[in-house]
């Protein structure tokens, strides 16, 4: 809900969700959320997955990441509830790496984000 920093650096990014509407009630949840609870942690122009890493990171033995997001997932070494399917997910660093550079080669469908490499990746770009 509103621009994040990444749409600077790259106008394209989430560019195939455009026309994707959130719902109302999406809205007026977060807006009751940040204004009726305590330490709730909102930055505009930072993503929920930002500040859910960044938390993360400072204190990871006190915190355990739940999220459908395979950003939050596959970059964090930890393990990880995927609340998609409700799995456990354990990434070490090998698979942080293998998944930071496979997007980075192959680019990101859901991102918007273009391979660097034309010959590989499966990136549709409109």
């Amino acid at each position: 809900m509103g621009k994040s920093f990444r749409n600077d650096l790259l106008p394209t990014y989430k560019g195939i969700r455009k026309g994707k509407a959130i719902s109302p009630n999406v809205k007026l949840l977060k807006r009751y959320i940040i204004d009726n609870f305590e330490n709730v942690v909102h930055l505009p122009g930072f993503e929920a997955d930002d500040l859910i890493c960044d938390r993360f990171r400072t204190d990871p033995d006190n915190f355990v990441i739940c999220s459908i997001d395979k950003d939050i997932l596959y970059n964090k070494q930890g393990t990880h509830i995927n609340l998609y399917d409700t799995t456990l997910v354990t990434t070490d660093k090998t698979k942080t790496e293998d998944h930071f550079y496979k997007q980075l080669i192959k680019g990101d469908v859901v991102d918007n984000i273009e391979n660097l490499l034309p010959s590989v990746g499966d990136v549709v770009f409109y």
